[in-house]
């Protein structure tokens, strides 16, 4: 029998009692002294701003589904690095009353497109509201939410504010809370509702979101793409009703009312960033010609929809070679639908087990998880303690949630199946 022992620089094999020692060396020079020269070609990107092709204002009905196409010229292009823009201003309440916007979701959105002339969708999210509500949670680092700001719908901020009047119905606040739960502790949480200092007061809120915000899709996607030929982006819009709620402000609310009239989206712009290095674009151009074509894997996102029924539901999916080579992550999560309260559009909270008690998963007829995973604090919060590696260093930092009114708590399941191949 022989026993192999490996270090960085040595390698130690024992065979029948003989020891044979190989020295390896390696030298590595020092910046100070390696003189050596290494080409690199850097991207230069250039803001263009593209109006959508019917008008740069939109209005949002109560029905929703009006569109916005963006026509994308054959040049070389980095989603990552663009922006999507635009304003919109609910409609002032009525007396004492204070008109509150969703935020940590991208509410307007209902789903959005990015195709090619041929027809060819290479990023197709509906839900897309719900989709922003997970995922501004799960995937945004500790570092983004604190870099954040008002213009995008991530942002820190959870100042102490005892104001439980009018007045102090905020975005200086989490959300519109119930004493002693507001953001008061040493750690950074989200913004989840904002709404005007004033009442019987019309809400602005402007977006400039960067299209890195749209993880686990092409548009977040930080390369280089040139497709030779008109490429498309098109935005479905949600109805008015998802935008927000008015509300009394007082803390916690007591009167609630959705909104009732339409909305004006306007100034509505998308800044693509377009490669300005001609080296870099006569390469893209070459290799878009040759026969082999330009490769590159890129994320797609498949929703689901599902409406349970009974005391213990259940649901499956299937995922086939069709769908794309791995699958890398589930999300799910659960909302009211339709929701029981107007400022519950996008409340995802569990908060002790309320909604959901326990669940399991399967992954071809075998448990992901050998035992039911229990959910609330009497039971020991098993559904946080399967997360909890997960949550280290990301947007969300504590066990228990803030239960706001609106959408404060997060609760959601993330799997990760480590890019495992579908087959």
């Amino acid at each position: 029998m022989c026993i192999h022992f490996s270090e960085t620089y040595s390698k130690w094999f024992f065979c029948d009692d003989i020891f044979f020692d190989y020295i390896i060396m390696s030298i590595t020079l020092s910046n100070e002294i390696n003189y050596s020269t290494k080409a690199e070609l850097h991207p230069n990107y250039r803001l263009d701003q593209l109006t959508p092709q019917s008008s740069a204002q939109v209005v949002i009905t109560n029905a929703g589904g009006n569109n916005s196409l963006f026509e994308i010229n054959p040049v070389a292009f980095n989603l990552n690095k663009s922006y999507l823009c635009f304003d919109y201003v609910t409609a002032a309440p009525i007396a004492a009353r204070v008109a509150n916007v969703f935020r940590s979701v991208l509410s307007p959105i209902r789903q959005i497109q990015f195709y090619a002339r041929n027809g060819q969708m290479m990023c197709d999210l509906q839900n897309f509201d719900v989709f922003s509500r997970v995922i501004f949670n799960s995937d945004f680092s500790i570092d983004e939410l604190a870099n954040g700001n008002p213009d995008t719908p991530v942002y820190r901020n959870n100042t102490l504010n005892s104001t439980a009047t009018i007045g102090g119905a905020n975005g200086a606040r989490p959300g519109l809370v119930a004493a002693p739960t507001r953001a008061n502790l040493s750690y950074i949480e989200q913004a989840y509702v904002n709404a005007n200092l004033t009442a019987t007061t019309a809400t602005t809120t402007r977006y400039r979101i960067p299209f890195s915000f749209f993880k686990n899709t092409i548009l977040a996607l930080n390369k280089d793409l040139y497709f030779g030929d008109i490429t498309y982006l098109r935005i479905y819009w949600n109805q008015y009703t998802n935008l927000g709620f008015i509300s009394d402000g007082l803390d916690p609310p007591v009167a609630f009312a959705a909104f009732a009239a339409n909305v004006n989206i306007d100034n509505l712009y998308m800044y693509l960033a377009v490669e300005t290095n001609e080296k870099i674009n006569a390469t893209l151009a070459q290799t878009i010609a040759s026969p082999v074509g330009l490769n590159t894997l890129i994320d797609f996102v498949y929703q689901e929809n599902f409406v349970p029924t009974g005391a213990t539901p259940s649901f499956y999916v299937k995922y086939g070679p069709g769908m794309g080579q791995r699958l890398k992550r589930i999300y799910w999560c659960f909302l009211n639908t339709p929701a029981a309260r107007v400022d519950d559009v996008y409340n995802i909270e569990n908060m002790a087990g309320a909604a959901l008690t326990s669940f399991y998963a399967e992954l071809d007829g075998h448990r992901i998880i050998q035992y039911n995973i229990q959910c609330g604090d009497a039971v020991g919060n098993q559904d946080y303690m399967i997360l909890s590696e997960r949550l280290k260093g990301g947007a969300i930092q504590i066990k228990i949630y803030i239960n706001t009114t609106g959408s404060g708590a997060n609760h959601l399941m993330v799997k990760n199946y480590t890019n495992m191949m579908i087959i």
